[in-house]
């Protein structure tokens, strides 16, 4: 009898274990504000999403992507950093109906490194900016698409430049 109690005790202590293991990181996501990925106006979407502050273009962030993507329906991208302290890299595309396509929280143990696929309208500039230790950084490169992703085929178009002021994105770092 004692042995069947103690099999039904440990067996009540491991799922009581496994329960709270499953539970417990569900606190650790990232909040983030869902509205940001409603926003069709790049310069507030930009705002919005590093609380206004200053964002620096920097050599520390990397966007591989394709200069020529042959269907913007799914471009493949890959944002990397050598920025000590990454808390998040997100990702934007200046000629989308809604500019934030992609937003990643970053875990102090992973490295800085994201990959995804994503929906490119016609010829854009993708931006990744990445937040480490509390200041913003980004990069840009400009992809051309030769058939629409967002909105039909890409008509040549002159990219947006978003190192200007007025974008609160500043000098290199």
């Amino acid at each position: 009898m004692n042995v069947i109690r103690n099999r039904q005790q440990s067996l009540s202590a491991l799922g009581l274990i496994l329960l709270l293991g499953l539970l417990l990181p569900l606190s650790g996501f990232a909040q983030f504000d869902k509205s940001l990925f409603s926003e069709k106006d790049l310069k507030k979407v930009i705002s919005k999403s590093t609380d206004n502050a200053n964002v620096v273009v920097s050599d520390k962030v990397t966007i591989i992507a394709p200069r020529i993507a042959e269907n913007g329906s799914e471009v493949g991208v890959r944002v990397k950093s050598s920025l000590k302290n990454v808390e998040k890299i997100m990702l934007f595309s200046d000629t989308n109906h809604y500019p934030l396509v992609a937003s990643y929280a970053i875990s102090k143990q992973a490295a800085p490194v994201i990959r995804s696929r994503i929906k490119v309208g016609k010829n854009s500039n993708v931006i990744a900016i990445v937040k480490a230790d509390g200041k913003y950084y980004s990069a840009k490169q400009l992809v051309k698409v030769t058939i629409g992703g967002c909105g039909g085929g890409a008509a040549p178009d002159k990219p947006v430049e978003v190192s200007s002021a007025s974008d609160k994105i500043k000098g290199k770092k």
